[in-house]
């Protein structure tokens, strides 16, 4: 299994590359490569990016003879044999930006293994920032270790509030003003999975996300690396965290506490 594993790392950190290059090299051609909508919500956008680029994984996978479960975001559902692990992808996380020529877009990838990730990735293809994180062994950047931040001031500190549109806004203009009146820095941000690694890399000190669905290739990748750099990430009102989760508050642990006060009367 361990030989298995080493090589479906290998898989992970490559075919991430290698999308992440696609979508560059396509990037200057959005006008060409359009979105159209998914939904009602402006950020919600399928490009032909998102399906070429989860095409790349899926024969990858194929090719070095990947026998779990596949999860990607546009094809869904994905059974390539009985083994017992699971690949969730975010081809393109930010197609709204990417569709609009803005920089500010990522590919995200975990890997489970009876349930538990063990391995995962985030890459930026503009910055080529390469987030991968392993079960037990920490989180890197381009291959050198990273840390969460040690910020223990909240006036110090720099928080993302992320949120999804038109949902609950009573509350999030609650968070916000509050987060205004006490942090150094307040930033509205969009992508959970490269906030996190930001976070785990000890750019930002924390984040509180607020939205009405999350789905699994949203943040699985980004919360498995904010853990192995010693992030802590709970649902908003401190409980543990776990799938399912849609409002939560991701630290560098000194913070956490603090923060938890701002999502709570």
């Amino acid at each position: 299994m361990k030989e298995t594993n080493t090589k479906i790392k290998n898989f992970i950190i490559n075919v991430t590359k290698e999308i992440g290059k696609y979508q560059l090299d396509n990037f200057s051609y959005t006008k060409k490569l359009k979105g159209k909508a998914k939904s009602k919500y402006f950020s919600d956008v399928l490009t032909k990016v998102d399906k070429i680029s989860e095409k790349i994984l899926i024969q990858k996978a194929k090719k070095i003879g990947f026998k779990g479960k596949i999860l990607a975001e546009e094809m869904g559902k994905i059974n390539l044999g009985n083994s017992n692990q699971r690949l969730i992808i975010d081809p393109l996380d930010g197609s709204y930006f990417y569709s609009r020529g803005i920089p500010n877009f990522c590919v995200a990838i975990a890997l489970e293994e009876n349930d538990k990730i063990i391995y995962a990735t985030v890459y930026n293809p503009i910055t080529k920032e390469l987030f991968f994180a392993e079960k037990g062994k920490g989180a890197f950047l381009n291959g050198k270790k990273i840390k969460v931040s040690k910020t223990k001031d909240l006036i110090k500190s720099t928080i993302i509030l992320s949120a999804y549109p038109h949902y609950e806004i009573g509350t999030i203009e609650k968070i916000f003003t509050r987060l205004m009146n006490s942090v150094g820095l307040t930033l509205l941000l969009h992508l959970v999975n490269m906030n996190l690694c930001y976070i785990a890399d000890g750019k930002y000190d924390g984040i509180i996300g607020y939205y009405s669905i999350l789905p699994e290739w949203d943040k699985l990748p980004g919360v498995f690396i904010l853990e192995e750099a010693g992030g802590l990430i709970t649902d908003i009102n401190g409980k543990k965290w776990n799938k399912s989760t849609t409002k939560f508050i991701a630290s560098n642990k000194i913070l956490h506490k603090n923060l938890l006060t701002f999502c709570n009367d």
